[in-house]
């Protein structure tokens, strides 16, 4: 078991992303940033954080969440 952070470099067989949910993936911040350009910023190293755990599956990946799900989510 592993974070998101800590999976940079490796791979493993399996790989379970749980609790994608709204709130949580992406983090919301009670101090939002007024400005647009650092907010986009921010979504984007969440996004990209998301896609390097997701991608160290080699043969499987499950997403799970609860409730309403990640924005990231199709």
């Amino acid at each position: 078991m592993a974070t998101m952070h800590r999976v940079k470099g490796l791979d493993f067989d399996h790989v379970i992303i749980a609790s994608m949910n709204k709130g949580t993936i992406p983090l919301e911040i009670s101090e939002k940033s007024d400005e647009q350009q650092i907010e986009n910023e921010r979504l984007l190293k969440e996004k990209s954080l998301v896609f390097v755990a997701a991608t160290r599956a080699k043969k499987s990946l499950l997403v799970s969440c609860y409730g309403e799900r990640s924005t990231f989510l199709p």
